[in-house]
């Protein structure tokens, strides 16, 4: 009975609320699950062992592991089919190993052939005259001379077996050997000699199959896992190991294993490999996990059941891939959609300005310029001012559109220069009244300012006109005659907060989320039917944004409503003057 550890308190702490369901109980000669809990008692157990399977050339080579061996029969028609070896005095100790040797030699520790036999029927065989009374040095190539007695001088220092392979060429034919060399007694030795080519041959394919199989997984970072539930251990491949951060050939615990994950995946994750182990239900997940740099990598893990030949889950594999690259890519092409429905929305917006919005103003002007002709034509004045003032209106809301219509395509298309210098604040406003103090007076509409006298910024003269105008107009367009609007400005640490305030219609909370949005149609119609695109607010947001600062509206339906922003003031990072 293992002592419980640090690990096992942790595993039992992890898996204490897992259910109680029951599965069918089968006869196995190896373990009977009763429930969850009994199958994960086993892995609350496993300890940091790694699972090293062996390799085919490392079981073949135990097969003929017959180390500290006593007594080695001398009768060579007997040793070319079987060899007998005692470990011990204790017959039932005694193994017999196969050896079938195709050459097999009896030679001293100097390398010096006392006796010699191969079977008459194979393609090694020579007769013993040409081995019998030579040293080994005599008959084979230096090179190969020189290990075979290297091996001989192991065997004879350890007492056990040591083993050497080599390669000889005979008639341009290369022919793989392996010469096990077992001590008989403190002088004599036997050298069992095997034709290993087709097995080398089989290996190097391995070896290279496998080599390709490791070179694809690094490449797509890509490995597998095992969990023995007999054997109570956990393997991880290297490539597996390396994405978690860890060195090649390390295995973790069970519980280790399930920390790597991301907090907010570790309950989803523990339910499926319970479930892969209980129910044998299969699972392919993709998570987040933090590898041992504290990185957080995308991974897909996926996980099947391996059955006894009584139905009994006895071991989960799978397989464990670095999927950030592609998660990155998927993000990449989420936003490239997102930008591309914005700039479908852009493309709406603009047709939908120049098909409408832009059509119903001169509309206006070509149809009451007809009306005020046709009059003047039959000398009747009663109509003229009207028309007049009609044209008048209709043709500053044409120009103001194409203004705003010519400065957006500049923006987007990246030709408008950004040039931020020193500016008074006072000057800018100032100018920006001016330009819209008859469309105010038309409405009868009072605009107040509130300035400090020697306020300074750092703005684009042309962008920062651009705001102020569309701010103010929006205000006039949507205040009642004989209204009031106001334009204040205040330092704050390194910037200044500018607003424009109304009290005219306001609007709702909702409408207020559709502002500085091209997707979304937000114009609405001002207290004398003024027509809107709602491309002015677009293009506020534009050009704040790109002197760094923030725009927004604060509103309440009926009570009017009030625009700010803020521009970088004279201490700012953005003053290079």
């Amino acid at each position: 009975m293992m002592k419980e550890n640090s690990n096992d308190i942790e595993n039992n702490v992890l898996f204490e609320q897992l259910s109680e369901a029951p599965i069918e109980k089968k006869h196995s000669k190896v373990f009977i699950f009763t429930n969850e809990k009994d199958s994960l008692k086993r892995l609350h157990e496993l300890e940091d062992n790694q699972i090293k399977p062996k390799t085919q050339n490392e079981e073949h080579r135990e097969a003929f592991d017959i180390a500290e061996m006593e007594t080695v029969p001398h009768d060579f028609t007997t040793l070319n089919q079987t060899v007998e070896v005692h470990r011990n005095s204790e017959a039932e100790n005694r193994i017999i190993i196969d050896v079938n040797p195709d050459i097999l030699f009896r030679i001293n520790k100097q390398g010096f052939i006392i006796d010699y036999h191969a079977p008459a029927n194979t393609q090694f065989y020579v007769t013993p005259e040409v081995f019998l009374g030579k040293t080994i040095v005599e008959v084979m190539p230096p090179v190969v001379a020189k290990k075979i007695m290297e091996t001989i001088e192991t065997a004879c220092h350890t007492n056990q077996m040591a083993i050497v392979e080599y390669e000889l060429i005979k008639d341009e034919k290369h022919t793989c050997f392996e010469n096990r060399i077992f001590p008989i007694n403190a002088n004599e030795l036997f050298s069992f000699v095997r034709d290993i080519t087709e097995r080398k041959k089989v290996e190097a394919e391995q070896n290279s199959n496998y080599s390709l199989l490791r070179m694809a997984g690094k490449t797509v970072s890509f490995g597998g896992w095992s969990l023995d539930l007999i054997e109570k251990k956990v393997k991880w491949s290297d490539e597996v190991a390396n994405i978690h951060g860890k060195p090649k050939g390390y295995s973790p615990t069970l519980v280790e294993g399930i920390s790597f994950y991301a907090p907010e995946w570790i309950d989803k994750f523990t339910k499926v490999v319970t479930d892969c182990i209980v129910k044998g239900i299969p699972y392919d997940e993709e998570l987040e996990i933090i590898n041992a740099c504290g990185k957080r990598i995308w991974v897909r893990s996926n996980g099947e059941a391996i059955h006894d030949n009584f139905g009994n889950v006895v071991k989960i594999q799978g397989s464990f891939q670095d999927i950030s690259k592609k998660k990155m890519a998927e993000q990449k092409l989420s936003e490239s959609e997102s930008h591309l429905k914005e700039l479908n929305a852009t493309k709406d917006k603009f047709f939908s300005i120049i098909a409408h919005d832009l059509q119903s103003p001169f509309q206006s002007i070509v149809g009451f310029s007809n009306l005020l002709a046709q009059d003047i034509q039959d000398k009747n004045y009663a109509d003229a001012e009207i028309f007049a003032g009609i044209i008048q209106n209709s043709s500053i809301q044409a120009m103001d559109l194409l203004m705003n219509l010519m400065q957006w395509s500049r923006s987007q298309s990246g030709r408008m220069e950004f040039t931020p210098e020193k500016v008074a604040i006072t000057e800018m406003v100032h100018e920006a009244t001016r330009f819209l103090n008859d469309s105010a007076k038309h409405k009868s509409i009072t605009i107040y300012t509130k300035l400090p006298a020697k306020l300074m910024l750092i703005a684009d003269k042309a962008m920062f006109g651009t705001i102020l105008r569309n701010l103010i107009s929006n205000a006039i367009k949507f205040t009642n005659p004989k209204g009031e609007i106001v334009v204040s400005a205040v330092q704050q640490k390194n910037k200044v907060l500018v607003s424009v305030a109304d009290n005219g219609v306001g609007m709702s909370s909702e409408r207020i989320l559709k502002l500085f949005r091209i997707d979304q149609n937000h114009s609405a119609i001002g207290t004398q039917n003024e027509q809107g695109t709602g491309l002015g607010l677009i293009l506020c947001k534009e050009f704040v944004e790109k002197h760094g600062g923030k725009i927004w509206a604060e509103s309440d339906a009926g009570k009017g409503s009030t625009f700010f922003f803020t521009i970088p003031g004279l201490s700012s990072r953005h003053f290079r003057g």
